[in-house]
């Protein structure tokens, strides 16, 4: 007997709500690697203006917590859920 994996599906809005998008989300995906498949969709730059690599997080709209990078998404999130990429920032 195999056993199946369900995607979920979750919207992805950048910060302030643009570029809204519907994504399905593996079961077994870790924040940062949807994150890194999200930035060329969503038109958002991997490095700033002095190529400095540039850090997004995910933020679950309904609880309002953050998701660490070696989150696993679907642990976090469920069916529906708004995720919210953002770039942290770190002052300097």
């Amino acid at each position: 007997m195999g056993t199946e994996t369900a995607t979920i599906e979750v919207t992805i809005t950048g910060s302030s709500g643009q570029n809204k998008r519907h994504a399905k989300i593996p079961p077994s995906v870790r924040a940062s690697e949807l994150v890194d498949r999200l930035l060329p969709s969503m038109g958002l730059p991997r490095h700033d203006l002095d190529s400095r690599p540039l850090v997004y997080r995910l933020r679950n709209n309904r609880t309002g917590r953050q998701l660490a990078g070696g989150d696993v998404v679907t642990e976090s999130v469920r069916e529906s859920d708004t995720l919210e990429i953002m770039n942290d920032i770190t002052p300097g």
